[in-house]
């Protein structure tokens, strides 16, 4: 087992360490196992460790994935084996967990956050995430929260989305001039 080095040193220089405020870890430098991912797509900027039905894997985050001009992000599924080298496979959550979202998915970074949730699933996050209000652009973030099975379950928009709906009701409002239209770039609650 190894364990953390300056804690290690930091209990033996000076009372004020407590060993129990020490966590030790295993880390297998032997026999380690390799995902990869596209390049420039910031492959492993997060990651979660994934079970569905007795199968074992880790759920990969690429915030970078797409094409140089719309980054929207997305996550991968790597299989955990005995093999060195696993293989992953993109879940594709921008086109299944997010479709019935508005057209601002350009650049969201979703996979930049990967969180569990209790029991049986996770939150695949999209920080910059932005909604259009008349003529201006609000990041507020979305999350997509799916289940162990890889299916979306709901989406999450940002705290900010509600107060920009009613924002955005009020700008159109007042650009149009009159109070018979509404901006369709308003989400739908």
């Amino acid at each position: 087992m190894f364990c953390c080095l300056f804690c290690h040193q930091c209990f033996k220089c000076s009372l004020s360490c407590l060993p129990e405020l020490c966590q030790c870890f295993n880390i297998d430098v032997k026999h380690p196992r390799i995902f990869t991912g596209p390049e420039d797509a910031l492959f492993g900027f997060s990651v979660l460790q994934h079970e569905a039905d007795g199968e074992k894997s880790m759920l990969v985050g690429a915030p970078w994935d797409g094409p140089p001009n719309n980054r929207k992000g997305d996550v991968y599924k790597c299989s955990v084996g005995r093999e060195k080298n696993s293989s992953c496979n993109k879940v594709n959550l921008g086109e299944t967990a997010l479709q019935n979202v508005s057209k601002n998915l350009r650049n969201s970074h979703l996979g930049m956050t990967l969180t569990p949730t209790s029991p049986d699933g996770f939150l695949a996050c999209a920080p910059l995430w932005s909604q259009e209000c008349g003529t201006s652009m609000f990041s507020t973030g979305i999350c997509a929260s799916v289940s162990d099975d890889l299916e979306p379950r709901e989406t999450i928009l940002g705290v900010l989305v509600m107060v920009c709906v009613c924002v955005c009701v009020c700008v159109c409002l007042h650009e149009l001039g009159r109070e018979s239209e509404v901006s369709s770039d308003i989400i739908q609650s």
